[in-house]
């Protein structure tokens, strides 16, 4: 975040703080550098993308007229704030999130069988929903983290689910594709499963294979 101090007469009168959260109990950010008459400053800080509160003073009364602060992040303004001013709260708003997915979709399930899965995602989250679909008896989600997990208890068709990621500024939505496998096969521990295809042609009924 780039502070632009703009000083006018009594500069050494006024100052400013930052805080973290809406009230000046919160942790404090930054501190006004000292500074002197009809100047300008910049400062550039970091600061978390949450609300916090500007809290102007003087020692004499109110700052001069003229005087002021302003914040900006890269092309946009955050505010400014003049004798007008005595605290202000401004809400660093996070990046709408990006890169949802739900790795290996889509999915085949099997019954009795147990399930799980994470999504990424880039950037702030503050809750995933459901959207559109429902899930299989069994499966249960988390709408902190997106997780998919459980035993499916029943043999159902397949379905697509419809999964949101959201934060204060937007949501991004991703596509899941649940398969069930009704009749899974159990193999020993010394065999493996091979799946058959079978392609058939003309004259099918006379072929046939061991």
């Amino acid at each position: 975040v780039t502070i632009i101090r703009t000083t006018k007469s009594y500069a050494s009168e006024e100052s400013f703080k930052i805080y973290k959260g809406t009230s000046t109990s919160g942790e404090l950010i930054y501190t006004q550098m000292p500074v002197s008459n009809n100047n300008q400053y910049t400062w550039k800080i970091c600061i978390e993308r949450q609300a916090h509160i500007i809290h102007m003073t003087d020692t004499s009364g109110s700052w001069s007229s003229n005087s002021r602060i302003v914040l900006s992040l890269p092309n946009s303004s955050l505010g400014s704030f003049s004798a007008t001013s005595t605290s202000s709260t401004i809400q660093f708003l996070p990046s709408p999130p990006t890169g949802f997915y739900y790795p290996f979709n889509p999915f085949v399930l099997s019954l009795n069988t147990q399930f799980s899965v994470t999504p990424t995602v880039t950037g702030a989250v503050s809750s995933y929903s459901i959207f559109s679909g429902s899930l299989p008896l069994g499966l249960s989600f988390n709408p902190s983290t997106g997780t998919i997990a459980g035993v499916l208890q029943a043999s159902v068709l397949n379905r697509e689910l419809i999964i949101h990621a959201c934060n204060v500024v937007d949501c991004i939505s991703f596509t899941i594709t649940l398969s069930i496998l009704n009749n899974p096969v159990s193999c020993l521990s010394n065999q493996i499963l091979v799946q058959i295809q079978r392609v058939t042609k003309e004259n099918a009924i006379n072929e046939s294979f061991k």
